[in-house]
């Protein structure tokens, strides 16, 4: 089996930098020949399993936090729908980064041997991907692949806290603190969706007007650093699972993220939950513009409009 590892040497607050050396020399020894690629700036491994893929490797393995996945995703669907390779690498993770939500849905325990032990089973399981086509930072139309959650809202702005925040605490202190902070800034959208549902194999559209002061669509269950914003996602069942926070204070809105940890605020009536596999989404008041923003598997990458469209088990995952 032909592997490559990308790791990002910067994830888990430098972590995987210091232990590098211990970490590719576990790894070789049950995959003697896998190639390392080392990321150096943000969006590298987007290229690198891009490149992966057309060298026809058979694996390739994400080493670092939810963002470096990210990028590993993105270089996979671009080379199977820009560059049209009619097979692909399978998509194996050990994940080394603060948060870890991604892997969470999957329940495998946190542990490196548990993570490889997966690499080393002659099974995967398939995986849906979603596209996202938004407006980026400078105002261009941009297109980004995600594997977990993307969300529009309060999350944004949390993404811009983490990224400045001491991840020394830990991941789920650093989205915790960032968290509390954001809330003091968040405003309340109104919001324009198109829903496509897919009914009997048949695509069903209705639209919904919503307030908003964040938007969750998920395909995993898992962001913020332990949050269980989706209790109900499957990331191979074909759907998306659109989870709103309609709360009209702030102070609801940081009681609220006690019950995310849990799990149990889908019980509420300020949080409603629909289905979709592909949705257009406006803003209808531009003036919450700058602080109702894009967090793309917990990247702070852009704002509305915002279509998203799920490819169906786009990729094969070994976790």
């Amino acid at each position: 089996m032909h592997v490559t590892l990308i790791v990002n040497p910067r994830s888990g607050g430098d972590r995987t930098r210091r232990i590098i050396g211990d970490l590719l020399g576990t790894i070789r020894h049950h995959f003697p020949d896998a190639q390392t690629q080392l990321t150096s700036a943000p969006g590298h491994a987007i290229q690198l399993a891009r490149d992966a893929a057309h060298q026809g490797t058979d694996l390739v393995v994400s080493i670092g936090g939810d963002g470096t996945l990210n990028e590993v995703v993105n270089g996979l669907m671009l080379a199977k729908e820009q560059d049209n390779l009619s097979t692909l690498p399978q998509l194996g993770v050990l994940p080394q980064g603060t948060g870890g939500d991604f892997r969470r849905t999957f329940g495998v325990e946190h542990r490196f041997e548990a993570y490889l032990q997966k690499l080393k089973e002659d099974v995967s399981r398939p995986l849906d991907i979603g596209r996202a086509t938004f407006l980026n930072h400078e105002g261009q139309t941009t297109t980004r692949y995600f594997a977990n959650i993307l969300s529009v809202g309060v999350a944004g702005l949390v993404d811009q806290y983490v990224a400045d925040s001491s991840r020394a605490m830990g991941g789920s202190a650093a989205y915790f603190t960032s968290s509390l902070k954001a809330i003091q800034r968040c405003a309340l959208a109104q919001l324009r969706c198109t829903i496509y549902e897919r009914v009997s194999g048949q695509p069903e559209e209705r639209v919904l007007h919503l307030r908003s002061r964040n938007l969750a669509i998920c395909n995993g269950q898992f962001f913020g650093g332990g949050m269980k914003v989706a209790p109900m996602a499957d990331p191979q069942d074909k759907t998306f699972d659109l989870i709103n926070f309609n709360t009209t204070t702030k102070v609801q809105l940081t009681y609220l993220f006690r019950s995310i940890y849990e799990g149990t605020h889908t019980q509420l009536d300020t949080v409603q939950h629909t289905q979709a596999a592909r949705l257009d989404i406006e803003l209808l008041n531009d003036d919450v513009r700058d602080t109702f923003l894009l967090d793309v598997d917990g990247e702070a990458l852009g704002t509305l409009p915002l279509r998203i469209e799920l490819v169906p088990h786009a990729l094969q995952l070994k976790l």
